[in-house]
């Protein structure tokens, strides 16, 4: 029992004077990339003439963003040959676009307003119209070039 006594001491006297363990490193890498793309973004809009009254009218504008570098050269409205019409079962809803006193008919260029990239259209529901009663849509596509 004296012996184990006398190992104490001894135990606790070396982890006392025990060196700190060193720390290691290890060296490596971190790759980093991005890619700067060709490509522009239309905003898209929403036109709602609300209840047929004859006389209906609405505006609508539509934004093109692009990356640096990259630039329209056209954005046309609609699809050459498709009219500019709602439409509501077989029933069409004709409708007119202007950009400014230019008429603009589908596959036409738009003009963005001086030193921007926005593009401001004026929509204007034929008149006279016999319709049955419904909810009448169309989705136009604009194409930006660039």
């Amino acid at each position: 029992m004296k012996k184990s006594l006398l190992l104490i001491p001894a135990l606790l006297m070396a982890l006392t004077f025990t060196r700190p363990a060193k720390a290691t490193t290890a060296g490596g890498t971190l790759v980093v990339s991005a890619t700067v793309i060709n490509i522009c973004i239309i905003s898209s809009a929403v036109v709602a003439f609300g209840n047929y009254n004859g006389s209906n009218t609405s505006t609508a504008s539509f934004t093109v963003v692009c990356n640096p570098g990259s630039s329209p050269s056209s954005v046309t409205l609609g699809t050459s040959g498709t009219p500019f019409a709602m439409a509501f079962l077989t029933n069409a809803m004709p409708y007119n676009v202007t950009q400014g006193a230019t008429a603009i008919s589908p596959g036409d260029s738009l003009t963005p307003s001086a030193g921007t990239l926005n593009y401001p259209i004026s929509l204007a529901v034929s008149s006279g119209l016999s319709l049955p009663i419904g909810v009448y849509t169309q989705t136009v596509p604009v194409t930006v070039t660039f």
